[in-house]
């Protein structure tokens, strides 16, 4: 009996020590929990969600020669450092004492193992037993604290520098709760930085990005889709999530949903918020969208009136009816004191500053695409009404129209204005009628004083009349008047009139001056040969077309990766030209490899305006019965129903994208029989997009830009014509760094039947098949 007493006894003891041991294993190796009367958890030990893709414990930041121990949360199984939360971050402690336990009252506590000091806890009340808490990690980052009734505390109420997913931004004015993020001070120090991300309830919430309580960057106005003030809002409504909810009395929340954990944002240490997911293709996090991207970005850059552009130079100027308030600090690069107005308003030069109709004789100035500035002013007025509004309040100085927000007013100085390249908001800024005049002062003041030599100009030509009355003179030349009815004859064709341009502006050479630069039509220097007495006169170009070095095994090497990308960013600011920024609106519709021409530098210049067409600028799209262009080039819609617009522009352009970063022809086959947009697309879904570039190119340092670069193309080349980027956004993507690009869809396969190699325009007397339609004759514009 004693014996089996003792056995007993025996198998408890050893019972007791198989539960601590296996305790201890599973919180070494990381259990995603502890409770009151768990051992503590000692510099070496860590909690682990049992997703396993969270990690609680003691760290160092990397690259710290400090040696510091702070309590954080970071991404496990990531080969790079990525600590999302950190508990003591304005307490670290010294050595590898420190353990993290919960106390007797119930509250999570981290110690310094060698003073036994607290040097953090969560501080709560608990109001049930303390000795029932525990501690729990949770699959998306929340570390949380809770007993048998509730949770007490969670991290995710707590924000630091990371939002996660399910995490969320919040303001209550009524209480004070302000939940947001703070920076570290530096990539080695997770002590509480300098900058804060906050979201403030305004008339329209925004979000703010402060420097010691001075505004750095602001986002513009929520229109209950997106923030109207970020610098593309159609790329930007990709980012999928996001929803922000508002009381209308004080709190606003924005909450942040997002079906992969391994997805983040982050405020850095020197004040840009970065949004990441992490690229198992790449082994590392890929940056998506940064604001501030730009130096246009920041808060106020161009002082009031003053408005940043990034296709400015200098990037900031005076609003149309405002100059510089400073002309000396403004020529100098410091805008900061912005403009002041140069004709006052109808209110002030009456005096009446306040009460309705006292600005009647004023109007407004249209500004397209643009941030929208600070303080704006809720109104209750219909888009039709708006204008009338803010015309019947002197106080107001511009006014805006979106169709989720409604009617913005402002009052004051207009501050933190910004031109985008890509979609805006169309501001209304309040001028004197002077200013929106066609018509200057300046030329009654030009003509007195030239008024005596124009009446002795007039006496001696009346004179000369009348010696030389009786001589015949010569008859008046009119060849430059025929040329031009002449071309635009010619340029109708058999054309709808509404897309032809008036030529009387373009630039007329004599027949000598062109003979002389052809050595006198020299069959030497003949190109190729048109009909109808057609000259197109070009810049000489002596790099030739880019196809000649690009597909050339000997010349390609020549065009290194830089020297490719600035070809591609200036291809599109050609096109972008051509679309938007000349007085005609032009559709090229032959855009190719062997339709640029390179110069001394290897800049880039579109040519062959042959097959191009004139818009109007009310036209958007246009239909022809007579499908003309290059195969492999030519977009679906434009191929099989003979629409175009500029978005088969833009199909052109994501083709030689494609083949500036591979170095082979869109017609070259891959052993798998895959054409080149068949094949990019292969590798991008594969996440091998980089592999698609020219080895000769190619270099890791260089692999994000080439990734970029080819899913931008991808986004060029989708099957649908909406779907596409228009120029002016695919240059702001080509040119922003870390920003969130969105996902391409299905580009179109366009399938060529009865020819082995591409139709161009100077082939296209030739008829190929193509789903029944046919490749036909040139015709003009």
């Amino acid at each position: 009996m004693v014996v089996a007493l003792l056995n007993a006894r025996r198998h408890i003891v050893l019972l007791l020590l198989a539960a601590f041991s296996c305790f201890s294993v599973r919180l070494c190796f990381g259990e995603d929990r502890i409770t009151t009367f768990s051992t503590p958890i000692k510099d070496s030990d860590t909690l682990l969600s049992k997703s396993g893709i969270f990690r609680f414990g003691f760290f160092t930041p990397v690259n710290s020669f400090a040696h510091l121990r702070y309590v954080g949360i970071w991404y496990d199984k990531v080969p790079v450092q990525t600590v999302v939360w950190v508990a003591n971050k304005d307490a670290p402690i010294n050595d590898t004492s420190g353990v993290v336990s919960i106390s007797e009252d119930g509250n999570l506590v981290v110690k310094d193992g060698l003073n036994r000091r607290y040097v953090w806890s969560t501080n709560v009340t608990v109001t049930v037993d303390p000795n029932a808490t525990w501690l729990q990690l949770m699959d998306d980052g929340n570390l949380r604290l809770q007993d048998s009734r509730d949770i007490v505390w969670e991290s995710f109420k707590h924000n630091y520098n990371t939002l996660l997913p399910r995490m969320n931004l919040m303001t209550n004015l009524k209480t004070g709760e302000n939940l947001g993020l703070t920076s570290w001070k530096s990539y080695v120090d997770p002590s509480t930085g300098y900058y804060t991300v906050s979201l403030v309830p305004f008339p329209f919430p925004e979000l703010l990005i402060k420097n010691n309580n001075v505004t750095m960057w602001r986002s513009g106005p929520w229109n209950g889709q997106v923030f109207i003030g970020l610098p593309d809002m159609d790329t930007l409504l990709n980012i999928d999530g996001f929803n922000l909810n508002n009381d209308n009395q004080g709190t606003v929340s924005l909450t942040y949903a997002n079906d992969s954990f391994m997805y983040h944002i982050t405020l850095d240490p020197n004040g840009a918020i970065y949004q990441r997911d992490w690229r198992t293709s790449m082994n590392d996090w890929r940056v998506g969208v940064r604001f501030p991207s730009t130096d246009c970005d920041s808060y106020s850059r161009c002082g009031p009136y003053g408005s940043c552009s990034l296709k400015e130079d200098p990037q900031c100027k005076c609003v149309k009816g405002f100059v510089p308030r400073n002309n000396t600090e403004w020529s100098g690069g410091n805008w900061i004191h912005g403009c002041v107005r140069r004709a006052p308003l109808r209110c002030q030069r009456l005096g009446n500053r306040s009460g309705n109709g006292g600005g009647k004789g004023d109007g407004f100035l249209k500004l397209e695409k643009m941030k929208v500035p600070v303080n704006v002013e809720p109104s209750l007025a219909n888009e039709e009404a708006c204008p009338k509004v803010c015309l019947d309040n002197c106080s107001c100085t511009a006014y805006a129209y979106d169709q989720g927000i409604g009617c913005m007013l402002w009052s004051g100085d207009l501050v933190d204005m910004q031109s985008f390249l890509g979609s805006g908001i169309d501001l209304y800024i309040r001028l004197a009628h002077s200013e929106l005049k066609t018509h200057s002062k300046r030329v009654l003041m030009i003509t007195a004083p030239v008024l005596g030599v124009v009446l002795v100009a007039a006496v001696c030509v009346l004179l000369a009349c009348r010696k030389f009355k009786k001589r015949p003179g010569p008859q008046k030349d009119r060849s430059a008047e025929i040329l031009l009815k002449r071309m635009e004859a010619l340029t109708s064709g058999n054309e709808p009139t509404s897309n032809q341009a008036d030529l009387k502006e373009l630039p007329l050479f004599e027949f000598q001056v062109l003979a002389t630069a052809t050595d006198n039509f020299s069959l030497e220097n003949k190109l190729g040969q048109g009909g109808e007495e057609r000259l197109l006169i070009y810049e000489y170009m002596p790099k030739k077309s880019l196809d000649a070095y690009l597909f050339d095994p000997l010349k390609q090497k020549i065009l290194d990766w830089k020297t490719r990308f600035n070809i591609l960013e200036g291809i599109c600011r050609g096109l972008l030209y051509l679309h938007r920024d000349s007085r005609l609106k032009i559709i090229h519709r032959d855009l190719k490899a062997s339709n640029i021409l390179l110069d001394d530098n290897h800049n880039p210049k579109i040519s062959d305006f042959g097959l191009a067409r004139v818009f109007r600028a009310n036209e958007d799209e246009a239909n022809t019965r007579r499908v003309v262009g290059t195969y492999g080039y030519m977009s679906p819609e434009y191929a099989m129903e003979g629409l175009f617009s500029e978005k088969s522009d833009v199909f052109s352009l994501g083709v030689i994208f494609l083949e500036i970063i591979s170095g082979r022809r869109n017609s070259h086959k891959e052993d798998n029989d895959l054409n080149l947009l068949a094949y990019a697309w292969k590798l991008w879904n594969d996440g091998e997009a980089a592999s698609l570039a020219d080895p000769i190119v190619f270099d890791e340092c260089f692999e994000k830009e080439i990734t970029k670069c080819v899913q931008i193309g991808l986004l060029c080349v989708q099957e649908v014509a909406k779907d596409r980027p228009n120029v002016s956004t695919v240059i702001w993507m080509l040119t922003t760094e870390n920003m969130n690009l969105p996902e391409p869809k299905h580009p179109a396969f366009i399938a060529r039947r009865g020819v082995s190699e591409a139709e161009s325009s100077d082939q296209s007397h030739q008829n190929v098949s193509i789903n029944d339609v046919s490749l036909t004759a040139i015709t003009g514009r």
